[in-house]
């Protein structure tokens, strides 16, 4: 339970992070200041408008009344991908584990305000305390100071025994920072010691600080009139039952004491498979090459259907008798485990790497067709990994109802329970529904095929 000698598990959440990426893409003119929106209403600012007590949520119709010159720019998932990966890429090279909570450049969940929530990820300290007591500062100061030269993006930290008890402690840390510059390390050790966690601080916590919960369990709580945590912990476990049923009240009443041992998992980096085809008498022309990469596909789609998951990144790399090696890779705008689609990402990546294997080192002089490379070092071997793998979400589950109740209700009871296990990016809860395609993404979607033919089934 909550009542661990050290707090080893550590809340990062990146501040201003959605801004940062922003300018480091168009860097503001001079006495511009820019703002993320997101409908309607301020996501996140620059610095510059941080200073001057600007806070996010605001209507941008208000925002301009007090900076016209403020350069807005309309938030969109897709684009902060390659800088948050970034960010948990130095986070696993310093820790044991780190666990994002959502994918990277997926639509975020919904915060308080109704904006998508800040980037987060829990992070494990087990082990790297040595052999004193309580927690790590230092560490976290570190890994924030290297995030913010690496990558220009402001991480703070919130410290606990629990995930719960760090996430609260983050986010607590981000309200009393709300308005002000984002510090880059900044820390926040949920109150506590040996004996547990302090019992006055926790019970004054709002209910959105529960974890992990969807967030309408949260809604539901604040409509029943319970708006903290002492309020949850103090309702019997039979009342919540009622409104609940009695597999969530239970969940409910442990975390409103603190939460329960779930330790960090190791989510982050993403797991790749790997299929490696050797080709005698080397890749002479194109049928060989196709035969070789569809196999390939083959292989990597069926590995991966199988266990539900899909890629967003897929490499190719040739080797010849030499140990000459030449590699490319595409980001996939979709997870993908479609054999087609895999067929034609890798033959896209076949033609590039050709034409600087003809033109490269040892290769004959001149132009070549794309196909056919030159006979002085022909590839002998095709790498191909996909990478960046993650669970895909399925369409449809089969629900065996049970007479007597209503369908509604353990439709409901059902969705939850599953959306706690797996999230809400995967599974819904009823009654809410999913954020609104971007006009930049149907257009995408339209013009380029690997999204439409993408999306698995």
């Amino acid at each position: 339970m909550a009542g661990q000698a050290a707090a080893e598990i550590a809340f990062a959440v990146a501040d201003g992070f959605y801004a940062t990426v922003e300018l480091r893409r168009e860097p503001p003119s001079a006495g511009r200041e820019l703002a993320v929106v997101c409908g309607g209403r301020v996501l996140d600012l620059s610095p510059g408008l941080r200073a001057r007590g600007v806070v996010p949520g605001l209507r941008c119709s208000n925002l301009l009344e007090l900076f016209p010159e403020t350069r807005l720019v309309d938030y969109e998932p897709e684009r902060y991908r390659e800088a948050w990966e970034e960010v948990l890429d130095l986070c696993a090279a310093r820790v044991p584990a780190v666990e994002p909570l959502d994918p990277p450049g997926s639509p975020q969940p919904s915060g308080p305000s109704g904006l998508p929530a800040p980037l987060q990820a829990f992070l494990d300290l087990g082990g790297l305390h040595g052999p004193r007591t309580g927690p790590d500062l230092g560490l976290c100061r570190r890994l924030g100071r290297d995030i913010r030269a690496r990558t220009g993006v402001a991480v703070c930290f919130g410290l606990g025994g629990t995930k719960l008890l760090a996430r609260a402690a983050g986010l607590e840390l981000l309200r009393r920072r709300r308005g002000e510059v984002p510090r880059a390390g900044e820390t926040l050790v949920f109150p506590g010691g040996p004996s547990g966690p302090d019992e006055a601080f926790l019970a004054s916590l709002p209910v959105s600080y529960l974890y992990p919960f969807p967030s309408g369990v949260a809604a539901r709580l604040e409509r029943l009139g319970l708006r903290t945590l002492g309020e949850v912990r103090r309702m019997p476990v039979e009342e919540l039952a009622r409104h609940f049923g009695r597999a969530l009240a239970l969940r409910l009443a442990r975390a409103a004491a603190g939460g329960e041992e779930d330790p960090v998992r190791r989510a982050w980096p993403p797991p790749s498979f790997e299929v490696v085809r050797r080709v005698p008498g080397g890749l002479r022309d194109r049928e060989t090459l196709t035969r070789v990469l569809r196999e390939a596909a083959d292989v990597l789609s069926r590995e991966m259907g199988g266990k539900g998951l899909a890629c967003r990144e897929v490499l190719l790399a040739f080797e010849g008798e030499s140990g000459r090696r030449e590699e490319a890779s595409r980001r996939l705008p979709f997870p993908v485990c479609s054999r087609d689609t895999l067929a034609l990402v890798l033959l896209g990546l076949a033609e590039r790497l050709l034409r600087a294997w003809v033109r490269g080192p040892g290769a004959s002089p001149g132009p070549a067709a794309a196909g056919s490379p030159a006979a002085a070092d022909l590839p002998v071997a095709a790498w191909v990994r996909a990478r960046r793998v993650e669970l895909r979400p399925l369409g449809q589950l089969d629900l065996g109802l049970h007479p007597g109740r209503s369908p509604q209700r353990e439709v409901e009871e059902v969705l939850l329970g599953l959306s706690l296990r797996f999230g809400e990016r995967l599974v819904r809860p009823a009654g809410e529904t999913g954020p609104a395609r971007s006009r930049r993404e149907r257009l995408l979607t339209f013009y380029d095929p690997l999204r439409s033919h993408g999306q698995a089934r």
